[in-house]
């Protein structure tokens, strides 16, 4: 199966705006396709994490070149977030279960017995949701996303507007520009109050210029693949932290949904306990991080990009 991340594109200095973007995406929809149809025929935790990965990124590049796509682009836009919608609330199950299931796997007498009826509650929820969101992808769902696709890179030259049809290297850097300047609010805002909230809409903003420098890394090279090395790893860090204190949530929404034996509560408290003390170890270490992420700069990052330019 194709990897989701996009290849660096061959540069043409000269091409347009509109030849640059049509050729991602002509790298992009395939991928889409390829996990759309492995969640339909069976939504494995691994098929619902590359389909999101997938279409996550998709969104963030026609976020990223909203200003210059033809109105079509609305309708396809639209259509990725309802294929992500669908998948949502599955993932955030997986990634629960995985971690109520390490947990009981620990070497504490007892405690694989004790949260043995939690998995068991917690797996046939899943079998449920995924059994629903396959048919919706499978349905109308995910044939309406293929098509605003196929729409998109169907539009013929007269539907785009005109700026679209200046040579790509001109758009490069006013497309970019403003994506940095959000992750720059919002980087102020985690670092002048660091709640969860702040570093989540923080984490999203990274994830969209980290998959925006992706998409023009065949124009400015080594600077956008250390910029987009830096970010990965601000980004796994913040989302082991969010991870913390979700899971610390979720664990307790579910002692009061369970209503499970004494031995159970007494294991899912304890857990709970675990991930508040992992997430306030890593919220700790979290200022370092965005003092050392708050050193890109977007002009400075251009200054050194101009010259790995093709």
């Amino acid at each position: 199966m194709p990897n989701t991340r996009p290849r660096p594109a061959a540069v043409v200095r000269d091409a347009s705006a509109i030849e640059f973007f049509c050729d991602g995406l002509r790298e992009m929809v395939p991928v889409v396709r390829e996990r759309l149809k492995g969640v339909s025929s069976a939504a494995t935790p691994t098929a619902v994490h590359d389909l999101r990965v997938a279409a996550r990124r998709l969104r963030s590049v026609l976020r990223l070149w909203r200003p210059l796509l033809p109105k079509c682009a609305r309708q396809a836009a639209d259509a990725a977030r309802a294929a992500m919608r669908e998948l949502n609330a599955l993932r955030d199950l997986d990634v629960l279960t995985d971690s109520v299931a390490a947990f009981s796997s620990e070497p504490a007498p007892g405690l694989t017995d004790a949260m043995a009826p939690v998995l068991a509650v917690m797996r046939q929820r899943r079998d449920e949701l995924a059994a629903g969101a396959s048919r919706q992808l499978a349905g109308t769902i995910g044939a309406e996303f293929m098509q605003t696709m196929e729409a998109l890179l169907a539009a013929t030259p007269s539907e785009w507007p005109r700026g679209a049809h200046a040579r790509s290297a001109r758009v490069a850097g006013p497309l970019l520009k403003p994506v940095w300047s959000d992750f720059r609010k919002a980087l102020k805002r985690a670092q002048a109050r660091l709640t969860d909230m702040r570093c989540h809409r923080l984490r999203i903003a990274g994830k969209r210029l980290r998959y925006g420098l992706e998409a023009f890394s065949g124009y400015f090279g080594k600077p956008a693949r250390r910029t987009v090395k830096s970010l990965r790893v601000f980004q796994d860090e913040l989302g082991a932290f969010l991870d913390a204190r979700n899971g610390e949530r979720a664990v307790r929404a579910l002692r009061k949904q369970l209503a499970a034996d004494p031995a159970s509560d007494d294991a899912l408290r304890a857990m709970a306990a675990a991930f508040r003390d992992d997430a306030r170890e890593r919220k700790a270490a979290l200022p370092h991080l965005l003092d050392k992420v708050g050193r890109l700069r977007f002009k400075e990052f251009m200054r050194s990009a101009k010259g790995a330019t093709r």
